[in-house]
């Protein structure tokens, strides 16, 4: 998915509403050159969305990302699952669509599981 395909979020579009919508989390962390990370989520519809942290560096990335997701912060694995060997620094996939969500993963002689976010797409259609 490109990035013009994402619809781009504010720090004031992070609401409990959203959160309830959203079946996976991918976070990225900042480049190593100064830029910011991101989080890139996936809702029950299949829009996909992206939140930049201007002000997230390498300096407070873990600490304020925790703060403003709450995922980061659950030991919930009744509703979420930490997914492995993806593109990401971290992918949470909620447990109703995770088994879906991994059948559609491309295969690791096809890819190394870029396309995360299709398969997360695929899952909730």
């Amino acid at each position: 998915m490109k990035f013009e395909d994402r619809v781009q979020l504010k720090l004031s579009d992070l609401t409990e509403e959203l959160f309830d919508k959203i079946v996976a989390y991918g976070f990225y962390a900042p480049s190593g050159m100064g830029g910011p990370g991101c989080v890139i989520m996936i809702a029950e519809d299949g829009r996909s969305y992206q939140f930049y942290g201007p002000g997230l560096n390498n300096l407070n990335y873990h600490r304020e990302w925790a703060s403003l997701f709450s995922v980061l912060n659950q030991c919930d694995t009744s509703r979420w699952k930490l997914a492995e060997n993806v593109s990401c620094t971290k992918l949470f996939v909620r447990n109703d669509i995770y088994d879906l969500f991994m059948e559609n993963l491309p295969t690791p002689e096809n890819m190394i599981y870029y396309r995360w976010e299709d398969s997360c797409i695929k899952a909730t259609l």
